[in-house]
């Protein structure tokens, strides 16, 4: 009788263990929609250089859920590094008459449903030996919940931060 019930327990727990395990969570990847079109122009990887500060340089993204608390996503990622899109896009925009350096130190969704993206730029006419510098900030609205708006979001801030920054040199 104490081997039934033993018998019992093992399938019981065998049960349980196969209830525990659901199906892998599936992760889904993205990429900022301005990538999508052939580009006209792109400039050379020696007239844009971008930095991203190190919370970044990670294949989940971010979103503040408080005023000190952040998280990267871990279902939600890119589907190539952040730098190298930010890049891409910034050698699409840019005037590949000079050098432009920037440094992108947040890339996130607030706690206030916003996209916010901000850093700093330095740019060098070719024929000039002075830089302009200064800082950038673009914070959008998300039309929509979810991650598909927080990336059209994140797109839009990237696109006019790099429209303000050529009009600043």
């Amino acid at each position: 009788m104490k081997n039934n019930y033993r018998g019992y327990a093992l399938a019981l727990l065998g049960l349980l263990i196969g209830a525990c395990s659901s199906q892998p969570t599936k992760v889904e990847y993205y990429r900022l929609p301005s990538l999508n079109p052939a580009p006209q122009h792109l400039c050379s990887d020696a007239a844009v250089q971008l930095q991203l500060s190190p919370y970044l340089q990670t294949s989940g993204i971010f979103f503040q859920l408080s005023r000190s608390q952040w998280q990267a996503a871990k279902r939600h990622r890119w589907v190539m590094p952040l730098a190298e899109q930010l890049k891409r896009i910034a050698q699409r925009q840019a005037s590949c008459e000079g050098e432009l350096r920037l440094v992108v130190t947040d890339f996130y969704a607030d706690n206030r449903q916003h996209a916010v993206v901000a850093g700093s730029w330095k740019y060098r006419a070719s024929a000039s030996s002075e830089w302009q510098q200064g800082p950038f900030y673009a914070r959008e609205a998300l039309a929509n919940d979810g991650y598909p708006a927080l990336i059209d979001a994140l797109d839009n801030a990237w696109q006019r931060a790099l429209t303000e920054i050529q009009q600043n040199y």
